[in-house]
């Protein structure tokens, strides 16, 4: 369980969770074997609040690696003209030998792109 902003506990939970595992201790989200998952998003009702509830289906084809990126300090990438210093790893769920970390943000991160920057949802990223 997490805390959400203010009163009121947060919930997640899957329907299929060797699909989709929610571990309460890391507060990740986990694929697992291919196949589709409901993920359930709750928030109490609090005094000034009624309970929201969302689903989300998702859909494990197959693994892929998952690259992380941890900005110093947390920050936005906000920029696509300044740098900032973030942590990377790569994490390969069907040969971890290939997986890399970054760590002591010695590595940088920006935006890219002049049009996208700006209009597009999905950004681009300079490493």
């Amino acid at each position: 369980m997490i805390h959400g902003e203010g009163d009121g506990e947060v919930t997640i939970t899957s329907n299929n969770p060797e699909v989709i595992l929610y571990d309460t201790g890391s507060g990740l989200l986990t694929a697992g074997k291919v196949g589709k998952a409901i993920i359930t998003i709750t928030k109490d009702e609090t005094s000034t609040h009624s309970r929201a509830s969302l689903d989300f289906q998702i859909i494990v084809s197959h693994k892929i690696p998952l690259i992380i990126i941890n900005a110093e300090g947390n920050q936005e990438i906000a920029s696509k003209d300044n740098y900032i210093k973030a942590d990377f790893s790569v994490l390969d769920p069907d040969n971890p030998g290939n997986d890399i970390e970054k760590t002591g943000y010695k590595d940088e991160i920006r935006g890219r792109g002049n049009f996208s920057w700006k209009h597009c949802p999905k950004k681009s990223y300079r490493i």
